[in-house]
């Protein structure tokens, strides 16, 4: 069978089958197709006294809280949020409340070769982890939370260690 004789039997099935559907349905084949929703003026009216149809104008009767309440920048959290992103927090009057305390970082032991970068094992706060020169490693200190050190230098004769929230350098021995 040739390509053209191949389309030709395509739609002659086609048609046939829309001719058999419409039958089915009690349908002529050339009659136009019943509308799937009623028109308008048949759909019932809104509740209250708002209009129908996507350029309604706005009743005077809507409620006055929704109609007086200012829009919101999506972009900003919403009070909820707020509170949780940021907890109040309980500062005395007068005082200002400074960065999170300092933890205690202890340099436990440092393996250097020559042909790699040097490792150190700190302890932060109770915890042991090891870290390599240029690295960043986060901990969760008890007292000041998440931490972030950046290993500045590991030598023979210290560890040169950053710790990023409060920005301080700190040198080990």
């Amino acid at each position: 069978m040739r390509p053209q004789q191949r389309v030709l039997l395509w739609c002659i099935v086609c048609v046939t089958g829309v001719i058999a559907g419409a039958a089915l349905l009690g349908q002529a084949a050339d009659a136009p197709p019943e509308p799937l929703l009623p028109p308008p003026e048949a759909l019932p009216a809104p509740p209250g006294n708002a209009t129908a149809g996507p350029l309604a104008e706005p009743s005077e009767a809507a409620p006055p809280d929704e109609a007086a309440r200012p829009l919101r920048d999506p972009t900003q959290p919403g009070p909820e949020l707020r509170e949780i992103l940021v907890p109040p927090q309980a500062v005395a009057q007068g005082t200002v409340a400074g960065p999170p305390p300092m933890p205690q970082v202890a340099l436990k032991g440092r393996v250097i070769l020559r042909q790699r970068p040097g490792t150190a094992l700190l302890e932060v706060d109770g915890t042991l982890i090891s870290v390599r020169d240029g690295a960043d490693a986060t901990v969760a200190a008890s007292r000041a939370g998440l931490l972030t050190l950046h290993v500045l230098e590991i030598s023979a004769s210290a560890v040169r260690v950053e710790v990023l929230p409060q920005k301080q350098e700190i040198v080990l021995r």
